[in-house]
C-alpha cells in the first residue's frame, strides 16, 4: 500500500502514538469530505488518489484553491485552532486515506513534538502553493494553467494515468470547458498526453513541465524537507482492513 508522506516523516515516537488512533477509509470520487463551514470532525491523510480543495462563490462558481495528495492532508484548519472548513474538499480520484479524529490529531499537534514541526512545515508550504495559485490564476495562459494542473495532479497520484475528465479540469481551474478542450487538443497533437473515456495519460512530462509556467516549480509541495525524504517505519502503520469504513 502506498504511504502518506507526512506520516512516513513522523519520528518513533510520534508514529507510535499516532498509529492506534488512525483507520483507514475510502475516498470515493465525487465525495465531499467537508463543505464549506462544516465542522472538521476528522482529519485526512491520503495514500492514494487525491482532493481538491474548493473555493465557491454564493452564485455557485467554483475555483480550486490547492491539490491534495499522499504529500499532505485534509483538514489543516483544526491544527490552526479553525474547527470549521473554509472550503470544500472534494474527492477528485478515487483512493484511501488514513482518517483521525481532529480532537486527537489536535492534542497530538499540541505536544510540540515532531507532528508539530513537520505539520507547521507543510503548513507553511501549503500556503505559500495557494499564494503561488493566485498569482497563476491572475497571469497564466490556460495552456500554462492546465499543464501545471495536470503536472501537479501527477505528481499527487505518483502516476502518469489520471482518472480525470476535461470538465473536472475545466472546473479546478474556473476556466471553460471549451478552454481545457483547446489546450487538451494543443498538448495531444504534440504527443504529451492522451485522452479517452474520463482518462487522460501523460506521455510527456518533459513536454507540460517546459509548456508549464513558473508556479509549478516555484509551488510545488510534494518534497517539502529533508525529514519527508526519509521513511521511518519503526512502528507500522494499519493496514488495510478487509472492510473498510465509509467517509463519514
Amino acid at each position: 500500500m502506498n504511504e502518506n508522506r507526512l506520516l512516513a516523516a513522523l519520528p518513533a515516537d510520534d508514529r507510535g502514538r499516532l498509529v492506534p488512533k488512525l483507520e483507514v477509509v475510502p475516498l470515493e470520487k465525487g465525495r465531499a469530505l467537508y463543505e464549506m463551514g462544516d465542522l472538521i470532525r476528522h482529519v485526512y491523510f491520503p495514500m492514494t488518489g487525491f482532493c481538491s480543495l474548493v473555493a465557491l462563490t454564493p452564485d455557485g462558481a467554483m475555483v480550486e484553491i490547492a491539490a491534495v495528495g499522499n504529500e499532505g492532508l485534509i483538514g489543516l484548519a483544526v491544527v490552526l485552532r479553525r474547527p470549521t472548513a473554509a472550503c470544500l474538499a472534494l474527492v477528485q480520484v478515487s483512493g484511501m486515506a488514513y482518517r483521525v479524529r481532529a480532537e486527537a490529531l489536535v492534542a497530538e499537534f499540541q505536544r510540540g513534538a515532531g507532528l508539530q514541526a513537520i505539520l507547521l512545515q507543510y503548513t507553511n508550504a501549503f500556503l505559500g502553493e495557494v499564494s503561488q495559485g493566485i498569482v497563476c490564476h491572475q497571469f497564466h495562459s490556460v495552456l500554462q494553467r492546465v499543464c501545471r494542473w495536470l503536472l501537479v495532479a501527477a505528481e499527487r497520484l505518483q502516476s502518469d494515468t489520471l482518472d480525470l475528465t476535461q470538465e473536472a479540469i475545466a472546473h479546478a481551474l474556473g476556466i471553460p470547458r471549451t478552454g481545457v478542450t483547446e489546450a487538451a487538443v494543443r498538448l495531444q497533437d504534440a504527443h504529451a498526453i492522451q485522452c479517452r473515456h474520463g482518462r487522460i495519460v501523460i506521455l510527456q512530462r518533459a513536454y507540460l513541465a517546459a509548456s508549464a509556467c513558473e508556479c509549478h516549480r516555484v509551488s510545488d509541495t510534494t518534497d517539502l524537507a529533508p525529514e519527508t525524504r526519509t521513511v521511518r517505519v519503526a512502528v507500522p502503520l494499519p493496514s488495510r482492513p478487509s472492510r473498510v469504513r465509509t467517509v463519514g
